[in-house]
């Protein structure tokens, strides 16, 4: 099975609560406003969402002007995010974001929040999304802050990257774990720009988790890379 099959069918399984989840997740809530942020302003741009799950994430864009498109694996998460907001005018696509059908430059901003590490071959997804970008748009990716990888699922060890799954409340997930070396030469690779890296320190609900003997507040949860195609 491929991953996009992988991926299809692991989250048409588990659609609504995973959108339950992440919809009350104040991390993630708290991430999407960021994301935002960093794309502003947003009226008369175009922009795509890739793993945009039940849509949610593309609401802040589409309600300040933007002309948004999401994009997910899972056909049961695209008909929640249709049945929730079509009356914004955001188009909602069951599509591979490592294979897309969108013309050449396309999108002035893509998004992807927690969604790229699902693909083993990052260079080809980054090679597809900067086709698809315009020139001197932007691409805001956020991933698992390695760090907390290695915290919570490599036994300390920073240097273990590879494939790996998770279950939280009842909703399982799998992700390929890098480096921030790896993901800094897989962006380079692609002909991609850095424009910043940033770091935000968790805004979490007390009391705190603690994992391996480490309060989840004392370290960074996500990473997030702000990119440019020249």
């Amino acid at each position: 099975m491929n991953e996009f099959k992988q991926a299809q069918e692991l989250y048409d399984q588990q659609a609504l609560c995973y959108a339950e989840q992440a919809n009350a997740n104040k991390k993630l809530l708290d991430t999407r406003k960021l994301v935002y942020s960093l794309l502003s302003p947003v009226k008369h741009k175009k922009i795509l969402s890739i793993g945009c799950g039940d849509g949610t994430e593309c609401v802040s864009f589409a309600e300040n002007g933007a002309k948004v498109v999401g994009i997910d694996s899972s056909s049961e998460l695209i008909t929640l995010a249709k049945n929730k907001y079509s009356e914004l005018g955001i188009d909602f696509l069951v599509m591979d974001y490592e294979e897309t059908s969108f013309e050449e430059a396309t999108f002035d901003g893509i998004i992807s929040i927690m969604s790229i590490m699902y693909k083993a071959d990052l260079t080809k997804v980054l090679f597809e999304l900067k086709r698809i970008l315009k020139p001197h748009g932007s691409m805001v990716m956020v991933v698992p802050h390695p760090v907390r990888k290695m915290i919570k699922y490599a036994h300390f060890d920073y240097f273990a990257s590879g494939l790996h799954y998770e279950t939280w409340e009842n909703v399982t997930r799998y992700n390929y774990y890098r480096t921030i070396e790896e993901y800094y030469r897989l962006i380079k690779a692609s002909g991609l720009s850095i424009e910043s890296l940033l770091e935000p320190k968790p805004q979490l609900d007390k009391p705190y988790q603690v994992i391996n003997n480490i309060s989840e507040h004392l370290y960074p949860h996500a990473l997030i890379f702000v990119l440019q195609k020249d």
